[in-house]
């Protein structure tokens, strides 16, 4: 099963760690009835997913990774030409 954490808090799976709007396959024994699943759906900390999803996420998670490293390079070029 496919969630994403709708929370604002880190939730806890086995060996898995969902940060908050985070989508990943939960790991085996997790599905949509098991007690800690019921309870975070409840709540309204966790949401069923696909695994498109999970990509579409991966992909925004790598732009935002390049956008990063794009200012880091801005931030390093300045440094330089104040430096001399």
């Amino acid at each position: 099963m496919f969630a994403k954490n709708t929370g604002k808090k880190i939730i806890g799976f086995g060996d898995l760690i969902l940060l908050p709007d985070e989508v990943s396959k939960l790991p085996n024994g997790y599905d949509e009835n098991h007690p800690t699943v019921k309870f975070y759906i409840s709540k309204g900390l966790l949401a069923k997913a696909s695994s498109a999803d999970s990509q579409k996420a991966a992909k925004e998670k790598g732009k935002a990774k390049d956008k990063g490293k794009a200012k880091e390079k801005d931030i390093n070029k300045a440094n330089a030409s104040l430096q001399g």
